[in-house]
């Protein structure tokens, strides 16, 4: 391990303590708001509605959520399969993780996907095609 990295470690824990923490925190709560907001203005279910910037869409079976996430990293969006024993066998889910380096136009662009997408690879009727972009 280098010189640099070791100072990059030991300056972490203290990320907390800096004047800046409180607006990166705003940053990322303002992307987590914008998330939830359009995916229920999309029609998206998450799992839950917690202040957190772990997304988690439930669906009815684990091939569903893995064709799900195979159509999403086909067009450029890297999401999770989430399936037993890492939650309850009934509950497979895909999982995504926002950041303060995403874009708000690559939130939107990775919403757009899942809209189109939950629907048809859960077996329901699809929406209709939109541009991709990668996250």
């Amino acid at each position: 391990v280098s010189g640099q990295t070791l100072v990059e470690v030991e300056l972490v824990p203290e990320l907390h303590l800096r004047p800046e923490f409180a607006a990166m925190q705003a940053e990322l709560a303002e992307r987590m708001r914008y998330a939830r907001t359009r995916l229920a203005e999309e029609g998206v279910t998450m799992t839950t509605n917690d202040a957190t910037p772990i997304f988690m869409i439930q669906f009815d079976s684990a091939p569903a959520v893995a064709r799900t996430v195979r159509a999403l990293r086909e067009r450029g969006f890297y999401c999770c399969v989430s399936t037993f024993p890492a939650v309850p066998i009934n509950k497979p889910s895909i999982r995504f993780t926002l950041s303060r380096h995403n874009s708000f136009e690559d939130i939107e662009a990775l919403i757009q996907e899942l809209a189109r997408a939950v629907p048809r690879l859960r077996d329901e009727a699809p929406r209709p095609e939109v541009a991709s972009a990668p996250c």
